[in-house]
């Protein structure tokens, strides 16, 4: 097998591997089972995302041919332990190349890009009531420096905790949208939770969408 065909096998073996354990985890948290989440993701994804990285940089082309071969035999007992023959990964292959541009991978990418874009523009506007509620905290605090009468100034210190909740209340979402950003770009930027729709195409991922959610 030549450097460039052991690549896209070891790629596919491992994608498919990634694919199985993303499915599972998914299962453990519509089960509400965190353990087993963080035990697959910690004892498997980990494990799989490292040999992805791998897989995708340049480091393999320092190896020579008798560290290949070891290689080639982990890859051969992944497969045996996720029940997949050479056959398969083959196939996979062929379909991959095959959809190569209009695959279930670039429709998951498009819809993370998507996301982002739609969930930025509601912290953009988050962003200005805040802004808002910070001009108003600046007001009331101008005003009490000013106030001298003691009843005006208990008026204005009254109003402050409300638009300090406001603002907290706001600055949560804000973080809360943020963390949703960061986790998609975060997906994009690791290119495996979209390469593992590689071999089915859009179409048929937008069916099993339909169906999963009907």
């Amino acid at each position: 097998m030549e450097f460039n065909e052991f690549k896209e096998f070891g790629l596919e073996v491992i994608l498919k591997v990634l694919k199985k354990t993303d499915d599972e985890i998914k299962k453990y948290r519509e089960l509400e089972d965190y353990e087993g989440v963080k035990t697959l993701e910690t004892d498997v994804l980990a494990k799989y995302e490292k040999l992805y990285r791998g897989f995708i940089s340049d480091e393999l082309k320092d190896i020579d041919g008798d560290q290949l071969k070891v290689l080639y035999t982990s890859l051969i007992d992944i497969m045996k332990q996720n029940k997949m023959n050479t056959t398969f990964i083959e196939g996979e292959i062929e379909k991959r190349e095959k959809m190569a541009g209009n695959s279930g991978a670039e429709a998951v990418k498009n819809l993370y890009n998507y996301q982002i874009d739609e969930l930025e523009k509601k912290k953009a506007l988050l962003l200005k009531k805040a802004d808002e509620i910070l001009d108003r905290e600046a007001v009331l605090e101008a005003a009490l420096s000013e106030a001298v009468q003691e009843e005006e100034q208990m008026e204005i210190v009254e109003k402050m905790p409300e638009v300090r909740r406001s603002y907290a209340e706001i600055a949560e979402k804000i973080m809360t949208l943020q963390g949703k950003i960061n986790l998609l770009k975060e997906k994009i930027e690791k290119r495996w939770p979209c390469d593992i729709y590689g071999t089915i195409s859009k179409d048929d991922l937008m069916n099993t969408f339909k169906e999963t959610i009907s």
